[in-house]
């Protein structure tokens, strides 16, 4: 082979900067697919907290929404209220996570003895511990929780509370 042919061979530094320049190209794709990977999931986390947001603190309307928790400011269900969790008041597991779900309602400063306050008068963070709560029945089967212990501090069963508000305990 004569020197002529050798000279269009590519330099070691040649290869050098191709292999750089290479490297550089797939970590851009890998950094940008990256990126997409992160901006959806932060998009869809966003997205589903603010569903599950909403759905813990839309105050209740005028008609109630079957198998919808309603969790109460107080042993009376006159008193404020708002809407959360849907549950089976038939099912002991549905009545835990309907009390689950108003606990979260009060622990984020949501409900106050006797008020539904919102999101609106809170620092959107767990601010205080939930009273103790127990559940009810109404007619159509709707869980319905309230705080155990009255305005004079007295501290009523479940049943009690059920009792006093003329409603069916909840299955535990």
């Amino acid at each position: 082979m004569n020197n002529e042919q050798h000279d269009h061979w590519p330099t070691d530094a040649d290869m050098d900067r191709v292999w750089s320049s290479t490297q550089n190209e797939i970590a851009r794709k890998q950094h940008t697919a990256k990126m997409r990977k992160v901006t959806l999931l932060a998009g869809t986390g966003t997205l589903v907290l603010g569903i599950s947001a909403a759905a813990i603190v839309i105050p209740a309307t005028q008609f109630q929404i079957d198998n919808t928790t309603r969790c109460y400011s107080a042993q009376s269900t006159t008193s404020e209220y708002t809407d959360a969790a849907q549950a089976d008041g038939m099912d002991p597991l549905g009545v835990a996570g309907a009390i689950s779900s108003c606990e979260a309602t009060w622990a984020y400063g949501f409900m106050v003895p006797g008020k539904f306050v919102g999101p609106e008068n809170t620092n959107h963070g767990p601010v205080t511990t939930s009273p103790a709560l127990g559940a009810c029945l109404n007619p159509n089967n709707t869980v319905v929780v309230s705080p155990l212990k009255d305005e004079r501090g007295t501290v009523l069963t479940e049943e009690q509370l059920c009792q006093k508000v003329n409603l069916r305990l909840a299955a535990r």
